[in-house]
């Protein structure tokens, strides 16, 4: 079972601004799958850049989990960031914006069912 929880900053109180996370979750018959993206507040499109994010990877993720498995954590950001950004520049692209826009943080978790490891 997997359960998601995004709670709204002090600073998005003080100003009554937005909450820019997205948390997708996803599972297969091999994997669970649970992505955080925390859009970053300064940009125009950080909400929807998030949510990007989070899905891409996590789609990602189910999808190509057991070759993360075997990846080096070098191997794992870079192919994670370069498969994120791709999809963010095709965005950014189709509604004539800057990539910069879309910035977010993420983590993900790839939990392997069958051999029971856990990647972060």
């Amino acid at each position: 079972m997997i359960k998601k929880l995004s709670k709204v900053g002090i600073c998005h109180i003080n100003t009554n601004g937005e909450n820019q996370d997205s948390i997708c979750h996803g599972q297969n018959e091999n994997f669970y799958v649970i992505s955080l993206a925390d859009g970053v507040s300064t940009c125009m499109e950080a909400k929807s850049g998030a949510k990007i994010a989070s899905e891409s990877l996590t789609n990602l993720l189910l999808k190509k989990g057991e070759y993360f498995l075997k990846f080096n954590n070098n191997q794992i950001a870079k192919f994670a960031l370069e498969h994120i950004l791709f999809r963010l520049k095709q965005t950014a692209k189709d509604n004539s914006k800057a990539i910069e826009e879309y910035s977010s943080t993420i983590a993900s978790v790839l939990v392997d069912r069958k051999e029971k490891k856990m990647l972060c």
